[in-house]
């Protein structure tokens, strides 16, 4: 071989190392700044009326800080997906037995009219509480997303030896459109949102809990997501739990008689 071959060769070997060890995120189109008032999102459209479903009798768990009043939009193409990770010591409720009564995720302004795509919702086990999906226990069905919060009703009781779930959500690339608006800029369906950066007194980072998955159904890849300041952002995902139905002791009516003999 020549020795302006071997540099060649060379050459286009760095090349693919560099665009292999590229991170992922950076497919995603730049995020846009979004003002967005400060609060929980009682005031939500159909089809996710907060209230009176927001409470959990064991817990409301949630990772993202809205306080500046901002946050982050993202347009992800059909196929991407992101999610969160739940559980461990600092979320006791994430336990065996316990219920994922209902999951809520936000969505901001869709920029396609009802009828084309949609966004799924997954709920995931995570054995080694990576922040990895493994196998699913409930998924949505490709839904149409109203601005702000919506609901996927799980009603999910957590199996044996799991403490982290993962709620995973997928702009559906089944039904897609044209990836343009009406002024000729390409995006995705939805735009998907972190917590907004640091404002005034207000430092919404935390604990780094949100994840980049790749393409398609099966999560392709498993990285850290990290937003475009290059902190910790964290999707905006509520996880509302129900503890365990409390046993209750079966008693036959000659018993209840003996009680009082």
């Amino acid at each position: 071989m020549s020795i302006l071959r071997r540099l060649l060769f060379a050459l286009l070997l760095v090349v693919s190392i560099v665009i292999s060890q590229t991170p992922p995120t950076q497919a995603i189109s730049p995020p846009v700044l979004v003002k967005e008032s400060v609060g929980t999102g009682q005031l939500a459209p159909p089809p996710c009326p907060l209230l009176p479903s927001l409470t959990g009798s064991c817990a409301n768990y949630r990772w993202y800080n809205v306080c500046s009043g901002y946050i982050w939009a993202y347009s992800l193409p059909p196929g991407e997906s992101v999610g969160v990770l739940f559980g461990g010591p600092a979320q006791p409720c994430v336990a065996p037995g316990n219920t994922v009564k209902r999951v809520i995720t936000y969505f901001r302004e869709p920029s396609f009219p009802p009828g084309y795509g949609g966004v799924k919702v997954f709920l995931h086990r995570d054995d080694e509480g990576d922040g990895c999906p493994e196998g699913v226990l409930a998924a949505s069905g490709a839904f149409y997303p109203a601005n702000r919060w919506n609901c996927s009703e799980f009603n999910t009781v957590i199996p044996p030896g799991l403490t982290h779930v993962i709620i995973r959500q997928m702009q559906d690339f089944s039904d897609a459109p044209s990836r343009q608006d009406a002024r000729g800029k390409e995006f995705g369906n939805y735009s998907f949102a972190t917590d907004g950066p640091f404002n005034g007194s207000c430092d919404p980072v935390g604990v780094p809990r949100s994840f980049y998955y790749g393409y398609g159904n099966t999560p392709t890849t498993c990285v850290p997501w990290v937003g475009p300041t290059q902190r910790d952002d964290n999707f905006l995902t509520w996880l509302i739990i129900d503890g365990a139905p409390t046993a209750v002791e079966q008693r036959s009516w000659g018993q209840i008689k003996g009680l009082y003999r």
